[in-house]
């Protein structure tokens, strides 16, 4: 992929359109902003800080939508994968990578458990 910052709108609910900027390495996604301004408040800014960590911190694309926010988790999903495209990747391979591994923690009685 041509690293550099990219600008893309992704489609929205609240608005017809998300503005997002998108940084790409070689080979890496580096950070993803997603200016949700024009988006309903409430469940879909867990999309906006939830989902652009999880692309990056795992670096796929397979990433399940939350729950009541599908259109907005897509279009995040969307505006990433198109930004890839443009850089001259291929959005479908990061669709095909692995989904991030869920951890789940317990919390004994002094310690948390992974």
């Amino acid at each position: 992929m041509k690293p550099s910052k990219y600008s893309v709108k992704a489609q929205g609910h609240g608005s017809s359109y998300m503005p997002m900027e998108v940084t790409l390495s070689k080979d890496k996604i580096e950070d993803i902003n997603v200016d949700a301004s024009g988006e309903t408040r409430g469940v879909a800014d867990e999309v906006f800080n939830r989902l652009p960590k999880l692309i990056v911190d795992n670096q796929t694309l397979n990433i399940d939508a939350v729950s009541g926010a599908t259109i907005s988790s897509h279009g995040v999903i969307d505006g990433v994968a198109q930004t890839i495209n443009e850089a001259g990747g291929n959005s479908e391979e990061w669709k095909r990578r692995a989904k991030p591994r869920k951890v789940l923690l317990k919390k004994t009685k002094n310690m948390i458990l992974m």
